[in-house]
């Protein structure tokens, strides 16, 4: 738990939810390869122990509109935690704690700071515009979760805007030696100015030093991850070779040599003589799922090897004419 929420107090939890709602993630995950496997009982094993851990989870801990940590006797313990929108990416809430959820993200007084998203509320006695460690920084790994999570519930654009501005100010961090402060990206920021967070003395401390400097794994998360994932919007299933490529609109965007086990992929959205095309260089046999939101396309294309081009009014036809 210190590893995914830095030096806040959690000593009374016993159960965490971070920790159950991840288990439940991992045995989704190891439900589907057994499917992949076509091993049945290892499917039905791993869907049984989700579902379990789904339903104490709902029944337990979900507490006055949030996901919360559990003491020995089952009692809510601690501040409500960003940790807990593990839950989302586990698929755990039903239609309306999901709606919740996702309404505390956008609001100030719990999660809605400059720089999305802050590991404790902003209504929480603690919180700290400083950052204070966790206690208001905003943790770089606890942003990937709660943007996939947000993305897992449906809501793109509101991923994408936090994307953005979360690399916004990795990079004015990164920039700060121009003010005679030293640059460089950390694990956890302010959340509402540039910089690290900064700890104070008077806190629980931690089997590691506070901000974390030079923190690639962070970094990786959100400049790499999260930029192929969120904001082009490419999904890739290696054992299908399906390729699920999301657009909001009609936009300037795509990736080039993008590598999958032997074989690069490259795909551009662009204007052409007034037209929207969609470009592909593919050297082996892929599907493409094209889903663009806001023009409700959604088709399947086979990717031949060697480059292919299509016409985006001919897919909004659902006349799906390509040519070489």
């Amino acid at each position: 738990m210190e590893y995914i929420t830095g030096n806040i107090d959690r000593s009374e939890t016993y159960y965490p939810i971070d920790l159950n709602a991840a288990m439940a993630l991992f045995c989704s995950h190891l439900a589907d390869i057994g499917e992949i496997l076509n091993d049945k009982d290892v499917k039905l094993s791993f869907k049984k122990q989700y579902f379990a851990l789904k339903n104490h989870i709902n029944t337990l801990m979900w507490k006055n509109d949030f996901y919360y940590d559990l003491d020995k006797n089952l009692n809510p313990t601690g501040p409500e935690l960003l940790s807990a929108y593990f839950t989302l990416l586990a698929k755990i809430s039903n239609e309306e704690e999901l709606e919740i959820m996702i309404s505390h993200l956008k609001n100030p007084k719990m999660f809605a700071t400059e720089n999305p998203f802050p590991t404790i509320p902003v209504k929480n006695k603690k919180f700290s515009k400083d950052g204070n460690g966790f206690y208001g920084g905003v943790s770089s790994i606890l942003t990937f979760i709660t943007i996939k999570a947000i993305e897992a519930s449906g809501d793109i654009a509101f991923a994408k805007e936090a994307t953005l501005k979360h690399a916004f100010f990795i990079l004015d961090a990164e920039h700060l030696k121009s003010k005679d402060i030293p640059g460089d990206f950390w694990d956890v920021y302010k959340p509402n100015s540039e910089g690290p967070s900064i700890i104070w003395n008077n806190v629980k401390k931690t089997s590691f030093t506070l901000p974390r400097q030079h923190f690639v794994p962070a970094l990786g998360l959100i400049a790499i991850t999260l930029f192929i994932e969120i904001i082009i919007g490419l999904d890739v299933s290696m054992s299908q070779k399906i390729v699920c490529w999301t657009l909001d609109d009609y936009e300037i965007l795509g990736i080039k040599n993008f590598y999958l086990k032997k074989n690069y992929i490259s795909l551009e959205c662009m204007k052409e003589n007034d037209e929207w095309v969609i470009k592909f260089q593919n050297e082996k046999l892929y599907y493409l799922h094209l889903h663009i939101i806001k023009k409700h396309i959604y088709t399947e294309i086979s990717l031949s090897s060697g480059p292919s081009k299509y016409l985006l009014s001919k897919i909004q036809n659902n006349e799906n004419e390509s040519f070489k």
